[in-house]
C-alpha cells in the first residue's frame, strides 16, 4: 500500500496474491522514480525453515516481481 507521508492516511493499495520476499526499492529512469517489490515464495525460507513451515513444502518455490510509478 502506498501512503501519504504527512497524514499517513491510505492512498493506493495493490494484492500481490503472495508474501514480500524482499524490501521494497525505489529507483528513478529519465526523472521518473519507480518502487520495486519481490514477492512468493524462495530465497532461504523453504531451505532453512521448512520443517517450521510443513505446509510449505507442497509450493513451488517462486517469485514475482512488481514495479509501479509513482
Amino acid at each position: 500500500m502506498a501512503l501519504d507521508a504527512k497524514s499517513l492516511q491510505k492512498l493506493w493499495e495493490f494484492s500481490t496474491g503472495g508474501g514480500v520476499n524482499a524490501p521494497p526499492m525505489t529507483f528513478t529512469v529519465e526523472g521518473k522514480q519507480y518502487v520495486a517489490i519481490l514477492v512468493g515464495l524462495g530465497g532461504a525460507w523453504d531451505k532453512w525453515f521448512i520443517d517450521s513451515t510443513r505446509e510449505l513444502k507442497k509450493i513451488q518455490p517462486g517469485s514475482m516481481l512488481y514495479v509501479f510509478a509513482l
